[in-house]
C-alpha cells in the first residue's frame, strides 16, 4: 500500500505497524498549509484507526 505523511504520522502517534490492523479512510474533508515558497497548499484529510484482530465476523 502506498503512504502518505499525514498516514505515516498517525501511525506512529499510534504505535501502530506491521502486523496490527488499521483502518484508513480517505475524507471528504480538507486543509491547507503554506510552503517554504509562501505558496498556500491544499490537502486531503486521512482517518486512520486501529481494527480489532480478526474484522468482523
Amino acid at each position: 500500500m502506498w503512504s502518505n505523511s499525514q498516514i505515516d504520522n498517525a501511525l506512529n502517534d499510534n504505535d501502530l505497524g506491521e502486523g496490527d490492523v488499521v483502518g484508513i479512510k480517505h475524507t471528504e474533508q480538507t486543509s491547507t498549509f503554506t510552503n517554504e515558497d509562501g505558496e498556500e497548499q491544499e490537502y486531503d484529510i486521512w482517518k486512520v484507526r486501529e481494527l480489532p484482530a480478526g474484522g468482523p465476523e
